[in-house]
């Protein structure tokens, strides 16, 4: 055949295959799909041949026409259509961009770019009509499409629900893409991009970065401060600065900069009133927040010479940290809990080393006082706080629980990473399957919880991950056995008969369950006694025989009995808020005298134990 011009030498087999994938737009076709319309014989398992062949086809089309290519056209869309209640920023939107040329979208307020460019990028969820990327046939943009796009809409996708630790990761990732360590004081720690030109800034704990963030964009028009990228106030009290970089400034320049903004001189009086406004907005807010840091090192330089004023307020660290040491009942009642998580891992790259002794210490009297509140301001404090995806990182001091010994994490990311096609069950916010460094080539997940939903959109979606926001107990989005990989952890209800449909002959199960009885005792303490059946749900005997006789074969099967405890009364009530199947019904208010007993015995006992347990599933598809 001729294609653009060249001749192309197709087989047979690879002229059918061409011919079903240019009949097939918008549709997504399962390897068994296309073994039995190509080669018109019934699929028996060994899908060797439909890869070979797809590879082939590709790697022709691409050599002999690689400025038109009917498998890759750039993007399209058919009745495209995003709505936010009544309002359709994107209405049956069909569009269609070829290769080799630029587009730009132009519209009002409001007019919908965002809506699409978040739609083609899977940041969002269509709520009708289709997309196709690379003229891949598919009807959503898959994860391998998506790796060959880049998309930056309106600011980085950063997420404001990161903890320190997580930053933590983050820097990683940041050197292992050509970041540099550039610097290090007391509250933060400084990377270089790698052409030089960029500097992120990432504190812990720091109370006043807010402050300066608020510096750095109001007095942009002065142009004496450093040009601000992007500022995030992180979980747990933590702080991202993303600026320019700058270099340093001779000492006396920068002490007679200083004294120039402080006082107002000159050009400077703008930026001098913007300062002096803030610090009094700040020092107001922060009982800590000392006067204007008038550290030389606090001037420095930008790449176009001019001088910045950078870091002008601070928190008084030895005040801070003295009360916390020395009174920490006042301390732990002056700073919510959520905005000091992280306050022992500032770097103290200035003042320290800081012994991890020293730190521990500091930690378990903060958590011992933070225990010792009145039983209703722990209550009140759980009530409110965020319980959105799958992430328990608010309990972080305030309960424990053992871990199974097989490491799902572990066996989940060695899964995926060998995978073709995944799908994640019940992913929550993505927060298990996002910490995987590899996921499969196509990977999909599945959540019926709206606010989930949009945080595993957020969190996966720049690494190509496509989510479905699912019905409870609705079939799989996807065709008989497209996937070669389920996985779950902790799925609400395994739909077995459902699972096997997904799965290709010889695609494995990997899911770690909730057992049967698993927290009884808080239940029971909150609820009231549980029946016979109730203990008995989720049991692995009955969960193997319905997944066996779906079609599944059992492969592997553990289970694990694991202690709970809970230390306070606030951490009761959140997680009862975050697994509300627990107590059916449950609130602060109906459920307040069994709280109070609740917390009755954590003062006397010092901690509410429960007990959880966990089975592991490996299965395979007849």
């Amino acid at each position: 055949m001729r294609l653009d011009g060249a001749e192309v030498a197709l087989t047979a087999t690879e002229l059918r295959l061409l011919h079903l994938l240019l009949a097939s737009p918008g549709q997504v076709l399962s390897r068994p799909r296309i073994y039995e319309a190509v080669w018109e014989e019934p699929f028996v398992g060994d899908d060797a041949a439909v890869k070979t062949n797809v590879s082939n086809l590709r790697g022709k089309l691409r050599e002999a026409a690689p400025a038109l290519d009917p498998i890759e056209t750039v993007l399209r869309t058919w009745d495209l259509t995003k709505r936010y209640g009544d309002h359709a920023p994107v209405d049956t939107m069909s569009i269609r961009l070829e290769r080799r040329r630029i587009y730009g979208l132009i519209g009002r307020n409001g007019a919908g770019k965002t809506s699409l460019m978040r739609l083609i990028s899977s940041l969002s969820i269509p709520s009708s009509g289709s997309i196709e990327l690379f003229g891949s046939g598919a009807e959503r943009p898959r994860t391998a499409d998506l790796t060959r796009i880049g998309t930056l809409i309106e600011s980085p996708s950063l997420h404001g629900g990161m903890t320190a630790r997580q930053n933590m990761h983050l820097h990683r990732l940041l050197r292992d893409e050509g970041w540099t360590h550039c610097g290090a004081g007391d509250w933060a720690f400084a990377l270089a991009s790698p052409d030089g030109t960029t500097a992120a800034r990432i504190s812990p704990f720091d109370p006043v970065g807010p402050f300066t963030a608020r510096l750095y964009a109001e007095a942009a028009d002065a142009g004496a401060v450093p040009r601000l990228h992007l500022h995030r106030r992180l979980a747990g009290g933590a702080d991202l600065l993303v600026m320019e970089f700058l270099g340093p400034v001779g000492e006396a320049e920068a002490t007679e900069f200083f004294t120039r903004v402080r006082d107002g001189d000159g050009e400077l009086a703008e930026l001098s009133a913007i300062v002096h406004r803030i610090h009094s907005a700040a020092r107001a807010e922060l009982p800590w927040c000392g006067p204007l840091d008038a550290n030389p090192s606090n001037v420095m330089r930008g790449a176009d010479g001019r001088l910045v004023l950078i870091d002008p307020y601070y928190a008084d660290g030895p005040a801070l940290y003295g009360m916390a040491h020395e009174d920490p009942d006042r301390f732990v009642g002056t700073i919510p809990p959520a905005q000091r998580r992280h306050l022992t891992e500032i770097p103290l790259g200035n003042s320290g080393p800081w012994p991890e002794e020293e730190r521990e210490v500091l930690r378990a009297r903060l958590q011992q006082a933070d225990r010792e509140r009145p039983a209703e301001d722990l209550i009140a404090e759980a009530a409110t706080a965020d319980v959105d995806g799958w992430g328990f990182g608010w309990l972080e001091g305030r309960a424990t629980e053992e871990r199974p010994d097989w490491g799902y994490a572990r066996l989940l990311a060695d899964a995926v990473a060998g995978a073709d096609v995944a799908i994640d069950l019940d992913t929550g916010g993505g927060e298990v399957l996002g910490e995987c460094p590899h996921l499969a080539r196509e990977q999909h997940v599945t959540e019926s919880w709206p606010p989930n939903a949009e945080h595993a959109r957020q969190r996966l979606g720049p690494r190509g991950v496509i989510v479905h926001e699912t019905a409870p107990g609705a079939p799989l989005p996807f065709e008989d056995g497209a996937a070669d990989l389920v996985t779950s952890r902790h799925p609400v209800a395994p739909d077995w008969p459902e699972i096997a449909r997904g799965l290709a002959p010889g695609g494995q199960y990997l899911a770690q369950h909730v057992g049967p009885e698993s927290a009884f005792e808080l239940i029971e303490a909150v609820h009231g006694p549980t029946t016979e059946a109730q203990r008995r749900g989720r049991h692995p005997d009955d969960e193997v025989a319905a997944a066996e006789a779906a079609g599944l074969e059992i492969l592997e099967r553990r289970e694990a009995r694991l202690r709970m405890e809970f230390f306070d009364v606030g951490a009761i009530v959140w997680i009862l808020r975050k697994c509300p199947w627990w107590v059916p019904g449950f609130s602060v208010h109906t459920h307040r005298e069994q709280l109070l007993e609740v917390d009755r015995i954590i003062r006397r006992d010092g901690a509410f134990v429960a007990h959880s347990t966990r089975h592991l599933l490996r299965a395979r598809r007849r």
